[in-house]
């Protein structure tokens, strides 16, 4: 795959929404702070005030949960659950907006754990970052961090499924496609350019932006970390910084360290953490993206497969080790072939590799 073909990103998607806040943080947007809470962001907002405080949990809850919680995994707020919540669309009833059926999935059900209580991911809790984002930018997402984030990096293949050019899509997360009962899209010939598939992949996409939805190609998300992990283009104060690659809420304890979540990232370590991290999984597709800064290595790779994370990490491992082994010389095979590999096919190759 060349470097120039995009696919979905999944959620690496959530690194770009977590700057894209602490941008409008720094800036003092609306004197917003980390401690700024939902309703502080949409309190002068009739509309959407309305739309939250239809859901009974959403409004119990969003004066107590802050901007730092959503961004850091403690908000309480659950998970994706059921298949449906994967690849939801609009209905287009026209007596509901687009934010209330969003807010409809997940509004009245009770929080997981008290906030502030503990580490639950939750891509539910980034999709409201993105409304905040909007609320506070008065921009759509993707023109807030085409402003402050793309252009200044010179970032030109990320975008949404409005601004990417249609036609270097790849085969990925088609929806009329046969799933299966996990509503993951099996491996058959499937074109995003049909018509169907087109408008409902946007529907999806426009759903999940700051969560999972942008596209991109793997040599572009390798140079924003590169970028946004060294802060190269002084995207972020050295304060937002330090708190973005601040290990906020402990995971879990694995084989390689103690696993944190920042803003935006996993680290190992909750101080200067020399490995960071993320990885994503879409309908029909996972990303993994990681940074190893004592040798300053970044490695990007994005599947169309369906054998799961087990699979990309192989892949992106491989590469590391590579790299240290042979002192940086440059990978001679790009096919990416595991099909002969323990962790099964990976299907048509793997669709992107960036180190």
């Amino acid at each position: 795959m060349i470097e120039v073909n995009i696919m979905r990103i999944a959620s690496l998607s959530k690194s770009f929404a977590a700057v894209a806040m602490l941008t409008l943080i720094d800036n003092n947007d609306m004197g917003i702070t980390l401690n700024s809470t939902i309703y502080d962001v949409i309190k002068d907002d009739d509309e959407i005030l309305a739309t939250f405080n239809a859901f009974t949990t959403l409004r119990d809850e969003i004066d107590k949960i802050r901007i730092s919680d959503l961004l850091s995994m403690k908000s309480g707020l659950r998970h994706y659950e059921e298949a449906f919540e994967y690849y939801w669309h609009y209905s287009g009833n026209e007596s509901n907006t687009i934010l209330y059926e969003k807010l409809a999935l997940f509004g009245d059900d009770p929080l997981f754990r008290e906030i502030r209580s503990g580490y639950k991911y939750s891509s539910f809790g980034y999709g409201i970052i993105g409304v905040l984002i909007e609320v506070i930018s008065g921009q759509t997402f993707y023109e807030y961090i085409e402003d402050v984030i793309l252009d200044p990096m010179g970032l030109e293949n990320i975008g949404d499924a409005e601004s990417i050019d249609r036609s270097r899509y790849t085969k990925q997360n088609v929806m009329e496609c046969a799933t299966t009962d996990r509503g993951y899209k099996l491996l058959v010939d499937c074109d995003l350019n049909d018509t169907y598939s087109s408008e409902y992949y946007d529907q999806v996409v426009w759903y999940k932006n700051t969560a999972g939805g942008l596209i991109a190609s793997t040599l572009d998300i390798a140079k924003y970390a590169d970028n946004i992990v060294w802060n190269r283009a002084g995207v972020l104060s050295d304060e937002m910084h330090s708190e973005m690659f601040r290990g906020q809420t402990y995971v879990k304890t694995v084989t390689a360290g103690d696993d944190w979540y920042g803003f935006g990232w996993h680290m190992y370590g909750e101080t200067d953490p020399n490995f960071i991290w993320h990885t994503g999984g879409a309908i029909g597709g996972v990303a993994r993206l990681t940074i190893t800064k004592d040798i300053e290595l970044v490695v990007c790779a994005i599947c169309d497969t369906q054998s799961g994370q087990s699979g990309i990490t192989a892949i992106v491992e491989t590469l590391e080790q590579y790299f240290r082994d042979n002192d940086g010389e440059p990978w001679t095979d790009t096919s990416c072939d595991t099909t002969n590999s323990t962790n099964g096919d990976m299907g048509n190759d793997a669709q992107g590799l960036y180190w």
